[in-house]
């Protein structure tokens, strides 16, 4: 069968821009399809095309110049054997194309359930791109390959397999901040650890914003925030320091007078803040903002006195004051 494979092969390397062939295994000329194809080949191959089934000569010859024959046969390609492959990108929240890698010339289908979101059609190279409206997270597709009447499919998650590396708001990460805020993937199930243990837990909005919150305060430490993607498997992290806060002395802003209902100053952003009467009672106390402004209320207003505003850490440490009067 080799002369038989070479006759065939050589007519159709000839016509390889209309079609694509290649021999399998057991050296038969094989098509991209089922096909008829006609090939002409010297009159003395003749006994040997005839052991073969479905190869047929027409009873015409033709002579070249130097005197050759030349007959015109003609028969039947059957269809390369195909592997179905498929393969599916990972899809992000809100995509809007999912794309992946098949058999060339595969049909592609997309589907939530029974209903079919787009189809398509793979390149030469078995690349496919699905275009649909923005996929929501978690949202389960079926992604079907067919070709040749052979089928494969893919569960995909939209969000499974993806995440975005955390990030922290600067602005909120002070010492004694009562809410650390930052971003990352929609959905996100983030993890914040102090010094290696975990503390806190929170989960990304559909815009990818998340927020921890503590009613005593984050301290100054070492942070670590974990963000998981919807399968908990694919985790992308982010580090920070929460410095020790250098006090500032508070100095009062506005309502130092008597009977005020609300005093209000400024010290080291997340500072504990105290107000003392002459005699050391304490009358009040409030955490600075992350601005480090702090405002003393009263329900009665603030009697004539000595008084000391107080700023300290969480723990008392590096505590700075200041003393005013009210006449």
């Amino acid at each position: 069968m080799y002369e038989t494979r070479n006759v065939i092969s050589d007519y159709i390397v000839e016509s390889k821009d209309k079609m694509d062939y290649k021999a399998d295994n057991n050296w038969k000329i094989v098509a991209d399809a089922k096909r008829s194809v006609t090939f002409e080949t010297a009159d003395a191959g003749k006994q040997y095309l005839n052991l073969y089934e479905g190869i047929e000569a027409t009873d015409a010859t033709r002579q070249d110049a130097a005197g050759r024959l030349f007959r015109t046969y003609t028969t039947e390609l059957e269809a390369a054997p195909v592997d179905l492959t498929l393969s599916v990108d990972v899809i992000k929240p809100g995509a809007k194309v999912v794309t992946g890698k098949t058999t060339p010339n595969a049909n592609v289908t997309l589907k939530d359930g029974q209903t079919v979101l787009a189809t398509t059609t793979a390149d030469a190279q078995g690349m496919y791109r699905l275009t649909v409206k923005p996929l929501k997270l978690r949202q389960s597709l079926t992604i079907e390959s067919e070709l040749n009447g052979k089928t494969m499919t893919e569960t995909k998650v939209v969000g499974d397999g993806f995440v975005g590396a955390p990030a922290i708001s600067k602005r909120l990460t002070y010492a004694n901040t009562t809410v650390l805020t930052g971003t990352s993937s929609p959905g996100a199930k983030m993890v914040l650890k102090r010094d290696g243990k975990r503390i806190a837990y929170a989960t990304a909005d559909e815009t990818g914003k998340f927020e921890f919150t503590k009613r005593a305060g984050f301290v100054a430490a070492s942070y670590e925030i974990e963000a998981k993607d919807v399968s908990g498997k694919v985790v992308e992290s982010e580090s920070f320091v929460i410095a020790k806060p250098k006090m500032m002395t508070p100095k009062n802003t506005k309502g130092v007078k008597v009977g005020t209902r609300a005093l209000i100053g400024k010290t080291t952003p997340g500072a504990t803040v105290v107000l003392k009467d002459a005699k050391g009672k304490q009358v009040a106390k409030v955490k600075a903002s992350w601005a480090g402004t702090y405002t003393f209320t009263f329900k009665k207003g603030l009697a004539e006195g000595t008084y000391k505003v107080i700023a300290s850490d969480y723990d008392g440490s590096g505590a700075k004051q200041s003393t005013f009067n009210l006449k």
